[in-house]
């Protein structure tokens, strides 16, 4: 294993053979303890990186791809326990044409048959949004109880459809993913199963519904004990209500979301 250059942004790009190394490159201490390992595909950093104390007790873990961290990093003590947390973000995806995908967070207003959609484009770091799509839908279903997406769903898809879905990362909508624990689909699950499960969805809602508790996160924000309620497909619920806990506003419904209407 040799290290045969370094990419734009400074990674290593490791070697093996003469053949671009995929698997886990490991680092020793003196008494062959593990010190690092760090996960590669086609020779670059891609996956976890762990490092070590000397008494083989796991210090810190994260995870990279493209140079940029992703997912949950954590530390640990020497006695094993857990010291802090953060997460940075989904991988991130590779496009040459757009390498950094927006979010987009929809909700819907209706006027009688008459309804209108409104999207907000942003980034994780964003404390209002870079853009904002509106349109306006005739001749909708129905409030149907039990059956609200098929009223829901079409206008959702109009936002998207304009947007352009080759632009879009990750979709939050106001409401549930699943309606019970059984994995029943809800908004958020039907938007995805629409979109052939390409893109995550999550979905925020300030109520949810009986018998979800293994399927829905609450999550706190701000100084409201009220929670608010986050549910995904796509990605990890866990790693979901973290992106929502971290989005930027001092309130319990996260700046973005309030702005395009979320919970009214």
């Amino acid at each position: 294993m040799r290290i045969v250059g370094f990419d734009v942004g400074g990674g290593e790009i490791y070697h093996y053979k003469g053949t671009p190394f995929t698997g886990v490159v490991e680092e020793k201490f003196p008494n062959g303890n593990l010190l690092l390992e760090t996960q590669c595909l086609n020779g670059y950093p891609d996956g976890f990186v762990r490092e070590y104390f000397d008494n083989g007790q796991l210090m810190e873990e994260s995870f990279i791809a493209y140079n940029i961290d992703y997912g949950f990093m954590r530390e640990w003590d020497e006695n094993g326990d857990l010291t802090h947390r953060h997460y940075w973000g989904p991988k991130p995806h590779f496009n040459i044409k757009h390498s950094r995908k927006m979010i987009i967070a929809i909700d819907v207003y209706y006027l009688e048959n008459t309804a209108k959609a409104i999207g907000a484009l942003f980034y994780w770091d964003d404390t209002v949004a870079k853009n904002t799509i509106s349109v306006e839908v005739d001749n909708i279903e129905p409030y149907v109880p039990g059956e609200f997406y098929k009223r829901e769903l079409p206008c959702i898809l109009k936002v998207i459809e304009q947007a352009g879905l080759e632009q879009i990362d990750l979709i939050i909508v106001d409401g549930n993913v699943y309606i019970d624990n059984e994995g029943t689909f809800g908004l958020g699950g039907k938007l995805w199963e629409a979109l052939g499960g390409k893109i995550p969805v999550i979905g925020v809602a300030k109520t949810s519904f009986k018998n979800t508790e293994e399927k829905v996160t609450p999550v706190e924000r701000g100084q409201s004990k009220n929670p608010l309620f986050v549910s995904a497909i796509g990605m990890d619920t866990e790693e979901a209500a973290a992106l929502i806990k971290g989005m930027k506003g001092e309130h319990r419904m996260p700046d973005i979301l309030k702005y395009v209407g979320f919970g009214e």
